[in-house]
């Protein structure tokens, strides 16, 4: 791949927030303690508050005192938000919206996602945490809720910090259980988010070139290559979940955390009445949508444009690049043996994901009781997108 090609493409990765070294997963510098709580004056103090509740929340959990806490914290101030930096925007949103699903399920007294999921009556959600959301939805382009570019992206440190981002070498910051299940859960995706990080710049180079007619096969073969082993390796991040996540206390203890009740109105924002939002899901992961997106696998569903939602406006942005690859068509119109096995090597290995990923959603929630992600996609509708999947290898 030429130098300068794969600067370019790095320059565009940089300018949306996407890491070479860790991918879409934040890297660490933004977790630092200015770029946490640096801010106007009074943000501090703010922020600290709101931390000290995120940060105690498996024990206002299990004292039933989430509530109170909220009670307790400081007014809301416009003047917090007025030029905050993006780091500390996404820090708060974290806590924010972890506590906001805490407190709801508090307030509501589920105590299965399905009884969450079949509750339509009208909800509301404090001033508190309703107007802040608001604010921050303003400036990350998020919807309110912990979604996974929250909780998966923006919620992690390294044990040993000398040492590489696994699953065996992170904690979350925040966690609504403080056991090791929760803790390898989010660990496993963040092994996955470097894993891939690899490929992110090949397969951006390639997108780009796949307008370039004149660009040889052989030379776009050598790009697409360079994705292989990062897609393939994924899948044995992903099948690490099962060494420390038991699935019971996944389903019975954390996935009830994931989800956002129906019909919420938020408290003083009139933007926000009687909201329908999605609860946090693999699905809101940008990582995939970039490769389907970079590869040409299309699902003609609202479901991935929905999950787009919840995600960051820097990675809206940078999944609409995506969007414009031709490296699908590309491919086709070469019509050369060595360039298609390339393309249908990193097609085998999102069906690989997908085939892994409908393994686990079996093992781990439909065969405990309920048939639905916290997505309220089916997870018998897994099957279907991996068999779309497989319709896009080509064969001459």
């Amino acid at each position: 791949m030429p130098i300068e090609d794969s600067m370019q493409a790095e320059s565009v990765m940089l300018s949306l927030g996407v890491s070479p070294r860790t991918g879409f997963l934040i890297e660490e510098s933004q977790f630092s303690y200015d770029m946490v709580y640096g801010g106007p004056d009074g943000f501090f103090e703010y922020a600290r508050d709101i931390n000290l509740v995120a940060g105690n929340l498996p024990l206002r959990i299990k004292n039933k005192s989430v509530a109170k806490a909220v009670s307790r914290l400081p007014e809301f101030n416009y003047g917090f938000f007025e030029n905050l930096s993006w780091p500390a925007a996404n820090n708060l949103m974290l806590s924010l919206t972890m506590i906001t699903h805490a407190y709801l399920l508090e307030k509501l007294g589920y105590k299965t996602v399905e009884e969450l999921k079949q509750d339509e009556s009208p909800k509301l959600l404090d001033k508190k945490l309703a107007l802040p959301l608001y604010e921050l939805h303003l400036i990350t382009g998020v919807e309110p809720s912990a979604s996974y570019c929250f909780y998966g992206l923006w919620n992690y440190r390294r044990t040993k910090p000398s040492k590489p981002i696994t699953v065996d070498n992170v904690r979350m910051r925040f966690s609504y259980t403080a056991c090791e299940d929760e803790h390898w859960f989010v660990g496993t995706h963040n092994d996955v988010e470097v894993t891939f990080a690899p490929a992110i710049n090949p397969m951006l180079m390639a997108a780009m070139l796949s307008h370039v007619p004149a660009f040889s096969a052989k030379a776009m073969a050598d790009v697409l290559a360079q994705a292989i082993t990062p897609n393939m390796e994924v899948v044995r991040s992903l099948n690490r979940v099962r060494e420390r996540c038991r699935a019971d206390f996944y389903f019975n203890q954390v996935r009830m955390f994931f989800s956002f009740p129906r019909n919420v109105t938020f408290e003083d924002v009139p933007a926000w009445q009687g909201r329908e939002i999605l609860g946090e899901t693999g699905g809101q992961s940008p990582f995939q949508h970039f490769r389907l997106a970079i590869l040409g696998i299309k699902h003609r569903d609202p479901y991935f444009p929905k999950m787009r939602k919840h995600m960051q406006s820097n990675f809206q942005a940078f999944l609409e690049i995506a969007d414009k690859s031709r490296v699908r068509e590309f491919v086709l119109d070469k019509n050369n043996k060595a360039l298609d096995e390339v393309y249908n090597s990193l097609v085998r290995a999102v069906i690989d994901w997908r085939d892994a990923h409908g393994r686990l959603a079996q093992e781990y929630v439909a065969s405990l009781g309920d048939p639905d992600g916290t997505s309220k996609a089916p997870v018998s509708w897994l099957k279907h997108l991996r068999d779309e999947t497989e319709k896009k290898l080509i064969v001459r």
